[in-house]
């Protein structure tokens, strides 16, 4: 029996993927020849082809987490039911085309199964501009290189600011920080923040509680004062902050609350990165939600100039 090629389909109803679906076809050419051969048959392949139930670890998987997963190359992994069920080789060439309510979709052609959004820049749906893909310069052999992508992007600023003694600058931009690894982790959802330090850091060893520091975030990064709403009502304490060497306790102030140290804010931060980090070895589903969101992030090579 000669090794099959196939043209794959997944099928969307209401940005959620229902169903996946392959036609095979028997290889009788060159990979660059069978391609082209299965793009010319997408049109007449969908109306005969064999239909499978998502593998159940990807029930309810919507467009965007399936965008995530072509992100790191690992979308096949849904269509293991078709290729079991055909007899699909180890490493199948294959084309995948999505049928949206009913109807087949076509954005563009990639090659390879790593998506990466050279090729679509200026697309509806990608956006106006020219922007880096990340994954190019952060996605390595081992993986996803998050803890270089992070600094970059995000803590080497916090650190430059830090070392110019910009240190109410700093304080805001880590609180915008802490505001975009909640949503990394938990999405747009209330209580993200607090939710994220309660998690994986160890604030309270600060003298503060989560709760009081989102306050803080609140008034800095709006008013640049430390009079948050909760906080004028009486609901949370006042708390600031101030810069000494790391180990420095926290300070109590009569009219402006418990004082902690920026510096030691800093590292408990950096040290909840780390434990955050390892979540990513014990739960590898994390990864394509990560790169969901990340995707939606601004970074500086975003911006011209």
């Amino acid at each position: 029996m000669s090794e099959l090629a196939f043209n794959l389909f997944y099928f969307v109803r209401g940005e959620i993927l229902q169903e996946i679906g392959a036609v095979g076809h028997p290889i009788d050419s060159s990979d660059d020849v069978m391609g082209a051969k299965l793009r010319a048959a997408v049109a007449s392949d969908h109306p005969q082809v064999q239909r499978f139930p998502l593998p159940r670890q990807f029930a309810g998987v919507t467009v965007e987490e399936y965008n995530a997963l072509e992100r790191l190359g690992r979308q096949l992994e849904l269509y293991e039911p078709a290729f079991a069920a055909l007899n699909a080789s180890a490493h199948p060439l294959v084309c995948i085309t999505a049928v949206v309510n009913g109807k087949i979709e076509i954005d563009g052609t990639a090659d390879g199964l790593r998506l990466r959004m050279g090729p679509f820049q200026g697309h509806p749906k990608v956006g106006a501009g020219i922007m880096r893909d990340y994954m190019d310069d952060y996605l390595t052999p081992d993986g996803l290189d998050i803890p270089r992508l992070l600094n970059d992007d995000h803590f080497q600023a916090i650190r430059l600011l830090y070392n110019q003694r910009s240190y109410l600058a700093c304080m805001k931009l880590l609180a915008s920080f802490i505001d975009t690894v909640a949503f990394l982790e938990f999405g747009d959802v209330r209580g993200n923040f607090v939710r994220w330090l309660d998690a994986y850091t160890k604030v309270p060893s600060l003298g503060v509680t989560p709760a009081q520091l989102w306050e803080l975030r609140n008034s800095l990064l709006h008013m640049s004062n430390l009079d948050s709403r909760k906080v004028v009502s009486g609901k949370v304490s006042r708390i600031s902050f101030f810069v000494g060497p790391r180990g420095t306790p926290h300070r109590q102030d009569a009219a402006t609350g418990v004082h902690f140290n920026l510096s030691d804010l800093i590292v408990v931060i950096a040290d909840g990165l780390t434990a955050w980090l390892e979540t990513f070895a014990r739960d590898p589903d994390k990864l394509r939600h990560f790169v969901r969101r990340y995707d939606r992030i601004v970074r500086q090579a975003s911006i011209p100039g």
